[in-house]
């Protein structure tokens, strides 16, 4: 449906697969229409807008457009958005838009796929459980006892014997042993 829908409103040239291309001339009302278009799509979980600004791209008018497209998806759940912003050169102005809204801006694809990439695996290791630690039956009543003891006779140490039963205690196995 992204597709159909990319394809009606960008030029036959276009690319509407993954990567989505509105193309070198594309103005900020094209790159607009792809952000919301893909962002608005349930198969997409994250996006990364690349611009590679030529004479008569708009730059601040489509990092603005990427901005509102971050924020209006904003109440289904927001998704990660990314910015890459090519080129050194009148980028100021729209640097300051991703700052103000919150969007990460990378100089390079490469960085910005890193990152992204870093979000993923984050968020993957935030998905999994916490591990459970193995719990055990414990013979709380003969540890008591046998420290009670060893208070009791005002001793500062555990005897071998003592405590190999307080490991019995604790289910932890001990070596097998006899008394020569």
């Amino acid at each position: 449906q992204t597709q159909a829908t990319l394809r009606q409103t960008l030029p036959a040239a276009a690319s509407v697969l993954n990567p989505v291309d509105v193309l070198g001339d594309a103005r900020s009302d094209r790159y607009k229409l792809a952000f919301e278009a893909v962002l608005a799509d349930q198969n997409v979980d994250a996006l990364i807008g690349i611009l590679t600004p030529q004479f008569m791209t708009e730059i601040e008018q489509t990092a603005e457009a990427l901005a509102d497209a971050s924020q209006a998806q904003a109440a289904n759940g927001r998704k990660p958005v990314l910015a890459c912003f090519m080129g050194e050169a009148n980028l100021k102005e729209a640097q300051q838009i991703f700052s103000s809204q919150n969007i990460p801006a990378y100089p390079v694809p490469e960085r910005a796929a890193t990152a992204m990439r870093a979000m993923v695996s984050q968020a993957g290791w935030l998905a999994k459980p916490l591990p459970c630690p193995e719990q055990f039956e414990v013979d709380r009543q003969t540890v008591a006892d046998i420290f009670a003891q060893v208070r009791a006779d005002g001793r500062v140490q555990i005897g071998d014997a003592e405590s190999r039963d307080i490991f019995r205690g604790y289910g932890i196995r001990i070596t097998q042993s006899k008394l020569c």
